[in-house]
C-alpha cells in the first residue's frame, strides 16, 4: 500500500520550503536583526541590508529550482552545499547562534538530511546512475 505522499515529494518540498521561506521572510520581508547582524559580521563587500536581500533573493530562488526541476539532482547537490556552507559560517561568525532554541545547528542539519534522503530517492525514483 502507497503512502499519502512519496518520501521523494516529501524531502523535495521540505528543501525548498526552507529555502523559501529563510530567503522571503527574515531577510527580504523583515529583515530580521540577527539576519543583519550575523551578515555585518562577514567579509562582504557591501553592506548588510544589501547583503541580506541578495542572499534572500538567491535562496527564493534556489527553493524555486528546486521545485522547477523535480527530477534532476543538481538543484538538491546545491542545496547540500549551500545547507553546508550556512551553516559553517553562522556557526564561525557567532558561535552563540548554536545554544537558541531555535538554532543553525537543528535547522541546518534537518536540511542536510532532507537533502541525502532526496538523493538517495532521486536514484530510486527516476533510475538516475552514479556513473
Amino acid at each position: 500500500m502507497g503512502s499519502i505522499i512519496s518520501t521523494y515529494a516529501l524531502s523535495r518540498f521540505s528543501i525548498a520550503l526552507i529555502w523559501i521561506y529563510h530567503g522571503l521572510v527574515p531577510k527580504i520581508l523583515f529583515k530580521h536583526v540577527s539576519e543583519l547582524e550575523l551578515v555585518a559580521k562577514g567579509p562582504f563587500v557591501v553592506d548588510a541590508e544589501t547583503t541580506i536581500m541578495i542572499a534572500g533573493v538567491a535562496e527564493v530562488l534556489i527553493g524555486l529550482l528546486v521545485l522547477v526541476f523535480w527530477k534532476q539532482p543538481w538543484p538538491i547537490v546545491i542545496s547540500l552545499a549551500g545547507f553546508s556552507v550556512l551553516f559553517l559560517s553562522a556557526i564561525t561568525l557567532s558561535p552563540e547562534l548554536a545554544i537558541q532554541a531555535f538554532n543553525p545547528v537543528t535547522l541546518t542539519v534537518s536540511a542536510i538530511a532532507f537533502c541525502l534522503i532526496q538523493l538517495q530517492e532521486i536514484k530510486k525514483c527516476f533510475q538516475v546512475s552514479d556513473e
